[in-house]
């Protein structure tokens, strides 16, 4: 009897483990305006026949991002990462990446991007928000769907439905490059 629950209590666990990695977010750095930005990779919903796209957005305050994101592991996943060649979405947007000046401020910009996103796929960093937009991406306008705001502490502020209509996105603005990296 003992054995059969174990075996059950096993099964169990593996089933959550698999069900847990596959709903897994992927966080991609799309920006910086007063707080780092970032959108979840696996939650990009798309709508051909009205051209729009769903993805949840987060933001971590650089604060946030620096007391959870200087870490030796953090440092190091990062390094061997940029070793490898990994080069972030956003850097390569032809109009992010004409922004350097040279190569070496090029690389900085990896290293930062890089070490961002995995600060925020560190599931312990403390958000300033969770919000799902919706991206008209043949109108070029955003509205946002639902979230949440949170306290510096973490504790949510405002939760719920954003009862919002569209509005255009301003060229040059970070929701222009989200729509870049998530639009077909």
């Amino acid at each position: 009897m003992k054995n059969k629950y174990l075996l059950m209590l096993g099964l169990l666990f593996s089933m959550l483990a698999t069900a847990s990695s596959s709903f897994a977010a992927n966080w991609v750095y799309y920006g910086l305006a007063d707080e780092y930005t970032f959108y979840d990779e696996n939650s990009v919903t798309k709508n051909r026949t009205n051209h729009t796209v769903t993805v949840m957005t987060e933001k971590i305050s650089l604060e946030n991002l620096l007391k959870f994101g200087k870490t030796p592991e953090i440092s190091a996943k990062a390094a061997s990462m940029l070793a490898d060649g990994y080069v972030p979405k956003l850097l390569k947007i032809d109009a992010i990446h004409n922004l350097y000046d040279n190569d070496q401020a090029m690389e900085g910009g990896r290293r930062l991007a890089t070490q961002a996103e995995l600060t925020a796929n560190n599931t312990n960093v403390t958000l300033s928000s969770l919000v799902q937009v919706q991206i008209d991406c043949k109108g070029k306008r955003v509205k946002p769907l639902k979230g949440n705001l949170y306290e510096k502490d973490g504790t949510i502020k405002a939760e719920g439905d954003m009862h919002s209509s569209f509005a255009s996105i301003p060229p040059g603005s970070i929701t222009e490059y989200l729509s870049l990296l998530v639009c077909p």
